[in-house]
């Protein structure tokens, strides 16, 4: 809506507006007339008790309206200073940590991490400051018992504070309490639990070569066994060679020998042919040897870690687990609201009858992951990657994500801001400067082993020495029972 007002004869801006609060988000006109010159001045405050603005809008010789969005001439807050409300929700006070995060802190009216960063910007372009307080429940926002609102979501819809600047969740129950600005990120909702022991892979040393190669080999063997022995045969005919008491059998063992085991014969075909025979099977077993050596270190090097679980479903069936999430988050609220069967469930279940034992912050989420044996904890990943390097256990995420959340900036409901805060937020996204700020947002990834080697563990030679172990076992009983039967039939004798 748009206010026209008119200027008498000789009437001042001041004498018409006087201490009328004109709204920042209000476009109120005044025409002023002078001979046969009219003027267009647009008047506005950016707060109640700041000095009236007045910018031209346009001329009776000129257009009478400005080309420009209304949000693009009034972006200059000349200065104000905004009561903003945020959280601490980081827990390591590293520079690099404080500033290229997903989380929040606030150090002296400085708010840290990838949403202090936006702010920051917003603050230059905008030219305003920020007064930051932070809630004593340190929480984002839920309704009690009485349906009053906590955390910063409480802050701002009691007006203590006008803007809420941290990681807080666009749901529908605030949107009455409270109004939205643009969309500032989307995090991706995972269950962390802690990584399971390594599983024990007996068929590591067949799986490098599939069954139809392994079938192939076969039939190689037993076809070079069969022209050994007829290249023999023939070799005798012409007088190549030299007559031997060999079956079949004994050709395939030979040339089993050459191809597994690399294995000499103990005495030299004097033909050509059967030479090449010989040959070609000690080519192949090289072969095969260098082939199956690296696929079984590209197969040794990948540990199987199976999970338990996989999906919110199991998670939910498997009674074993504890499921936890931030208390007061909007993982919590999302679970009380939907109407899904599995997560209303869930919730009635697993999750509200524990409300008092919920962790305050992620965080704490993640060291109980670490110290319970059989604890899922419900929460951003974004959030998480930061405390990785930090954790004494090692954690993975289940493969099936539960939801993707929305988050955004806070306003009062009825704010005079929030045109100019979405206006600008979305210019911010135009022009690349928010896709930049992601960019430089420092995501940790989990703790690598140093050292350009990784150690082999015991667990990944069980079944070379469960074999060996084994074969020497038979080995020696063998042994045993043949001393045995020896001495017994010399007893006989």
């Amino acid at each position: 809506m748009v206010w026209l007002a008119f200027l008498d004869v000789g009437q001042s801006l001041k004498e018409l507006v006087g201490d009328l609060n004109i709204r920042f988000d209000v476009q109120f006109l005044v025409v002023q007339l002078a001979d046969i010159k009219m003027q267009l001045f647009e008047v506005y405050r950016v707060a109640p008790d700041t000095p009236l603005r007045v910018q031209l809008f346009g001329t009776r010789d000129g257009p009478l309206h400005s080309p420009a969005h209304v949000y693009h001439r009034r972006r200059s807050l000349g200065g104000y200073v905004m009561k903003t409300a945020s959280l601490n929700t980081i827990f390591h006070r590293e520079s690099d940590v404080f500033q290229n995060s997903y989380l929040v802190s606030v150090n002296n009216d400085i708010i840290g991490g990838f949403y202090g960063k936006v702010w920051a910007v917003l603050e230059r372009h905008l030219n305003f400051k920020s007064t930051v307080s932070v809630p004593a429940t340190g929480l984002w926002g839920s309704k009690d018992d009485n349906g009053a609102w906590n955390g910063v979501v409480g802050m701002v819809t009691r007006r203590e504070a006008e803007v809420g600047v941290s990681d807080v969740t666009m749901t529908s129950d605030r949107v009455g309490v409270l109004s939205y600005s643009m969309q500032v990120a989307t995090f991706h909702y995972k269950v962390v639990i802690r990584a399971g022991e390594v599983n024990v892979s007996w068929d590591n040393f067949l799986r490098p070569f599939s069954t139809g190669l392994w079938t192939a080999i076969t039939i190689y063997v037993v076809v070079m066994a069969f022209a050994l022995k007829i290249y023999f045969e023939v070799g005798l005919v012409q007088g190549k060679e030299e007559p031997r008491d060999q079956t079949l059998q004994d050709w395939l063992l030979a040339t089993f020998g050459a191809v597994f085991c690399s294995q000499g014969q103990a005495s030299t075909p004097l033909s050509f042919q059967c030479r090449l025979v010989y040959i070609l099977s000690y080519t192949l077993g090289f072969v095969i040897f260098c082939a199956y050596s690296a696929a079984v270190v590209s197969f040794l090097a990948v540990h199987d870690a199976k999970l338990p679980v996989t999906n919110i479903q199991q998670l939910q069936k498997d009674e074993s687990y504890t499921i936890r999430t931030v208390n007061g988050s909007s993982t919590l609220e999302a679970f009380r609201q939907s109407t899904a069967h599995d997560f209303m469930t869930l919730y009635k279940e697993r999750l509200k009858p524990h409300l008092a034992d919920m962790p305050r912050n992620v965080l704490e989420g993640l060291q109980r992951v670490c110290r319970e044996r059989r604890y899922a904890f419900m929460v951003p990943k974004e959030e998480t990657l930061e405390y990785l390097p930090h954790l004494s256990c090692e954690v993975v995420y289940l493969p099936q994500g539960i939801f993707e959340m929305k988050y955004a900036f806070v306003f009062n409901v009825d704010s005079p801001y929030i045109g100019l805060f979405r206006y600008t937020l979305q210019k911010l996204l135009e022009t690349g400067i928010m896709e930049k700020l992601h960019q430089d947002t420092m995501i940790y990834e989990p703790r690598k082993s140093e050292g350009a080697f990784k150690s082999m563990e015991l667990v990944d030679v069980v079944p070379v020495f469960s074999i060996s172990t084994s074969g020497i076992v038979v080995a020696i009983f063998l042994v045993f029972l043949e001393q045995l039967f020896s001495w017994i039939l010399e007893r006989r004798n």
